[in-house]
């Protein structure tokens, strides 16, 4: 049946799949090798991967445009590029083909963002899969995985405003992504921003371990610490948020509160100098955020150094030392809790503190 058709499984998949294929690819390709090795067939070479680092000058310059400059404007639309930066893509676009089609592929993602409807998904990830790009066809790979809920994610209406609507569509996305327990996110969740030294709070609990074990994972896999060390160490943390109670407890059985407890016991697990707590509030029902923020409250008089991202003004105004206002994703505004919060320099942090305080 394959003798003159697809080889490559990568292909075949998407190819069987159309004609009401379910399976996994995994198990597809366990198939093919048993065939191949039966009919001693060999594979036919893969097309070689297409170079993403190809050198680009600066047309003002004349200098490299690095990878780090060239991935950070294939992701920003047009309208908002400085006339440099427009004329640093127009190089990139003409001297690298796989800028080219990384930068096209991010702009039709972004218009299905925007445009609150999934229709063009499907195609946008064959598409994306079609480019042997390895990057772009592994984040069109996990879509495809869970696209049930990043269709969710670009379609479903949020009804608590604007800013965290958004914040939610992201947190859907973000879930699908990153949610599965593979050794890669493993390894993202215990080295978070790959520092050590920070502890970064983020649900995504091990459901089918208890609430001791999720604390203890990090030490042991990370820091190489005992099953003894790693123990002490989950319990004296557990218990210092107040889940001292909830070592054998299961995640799926934790109030949203105690979860967020949780993650914050297993941050604290690895002695970070620093924690970053992303909205840590905003997916709470009101009567469980005063527990969550009455646990930084008690970080932060135990002087722990903390950068939190928050819509909670009240708690922001009590417990920091410097505040950054925000506004279309740079800081508009900085400064002392009461230059912030009693005297605004901005209208447009006039304008927000009125509208929420």
């Amino acid at each position: 049946m394959l003798e003159n058709g697809n080889r490559l499984g990568r292909h075949l998949f998407y190819d069987i799949k159309s004609r009401g294929y379910t399976g996994s690819r995994s198990n597809l390709e366990r198939l093919l090798k048993v065939w191949r090795e039966v009919e001693n067939i060999q594979l036919d070479e893969p097309p070689p991967e297409m170079d993403v680092s190809e050198p680009v000058r600066d047309p003002d310059t004349g200098h490299m445009i690095s990878s780090v400059v060239a991935a950070a404007l294939c992701i920003k639309p047009r309208g908002l590029l400085t006339d440099l930066q427009a004329r640093k893509v127009n190089a990139l676009k003409q001297g690298s083909r796989a800028f080219a089609i990384m930068r096209g592929l991010a702009m039709r993602f972004n218009g299905i963002l925007r445009s609150t409807s999934s229709q063009a998904l499907d195609e946008w990830i064959d598409d994306a899969v079609d480019t042997e790009l390895t990057a772009i066809m592994r984040f069109a790979s996990v879509l495809r995985h869970d696209i049930d809920a990043v269709k969710n994610a670009i379609e479903l209406p949020w009804s608590n405003g604007q800013a965290e609507g958004q914040i939610n569509r992201l947190k859907v996305l973000k879930r699908a992504m990153y949610g599965r327990a593979g050794p890669e996110l493993m390894s993202a969740r215990m080295m978070p921003l790959n520092h050590r030294n920070c502890g970064r709070t983020q649900w995504n609990a091990f459901p089918h371990l208890t609430v001791l074990e999720n604390v203890m994972l990090a030490p042991r896999k990370v820091l190489g610490k005992s099953k003894a060390e790693a123990e002490a160490i989950a319990v004296e943390q557990l218990k210092h948020v107040g889940l001292g109670e909830k070592l054998k407890a299961f995640p799926s059985r934790l109030s949203g509160g105690q979860q967020q407890r949780m993650a914050i016991a297993r941050a604290l697990a690895m002695s970070p100098d620093y924690m970053l707590f992303d909205e840590v509030t905003s997916a709470l029902d009101p009567q469980l955020v005063g527990e969550v923020l009455d646990t930084l409250r008690m970080l932060s008089q135990e002087g722990m150094t903390m950068i939190v991202v928050t819509h909670e003004m009240r708690f922001a105004c009590e417990v920091s030392d410097r505040v950054a206002f925000f506004r279309e994703g740079l800081i508009h505004e900085l400064g002392t809790p009461e230059q912030i919060f009693d005297s605004p320099q901005r209208s447009e942090t006039a304008d927000f503190l009125r509208s929420v305080l």
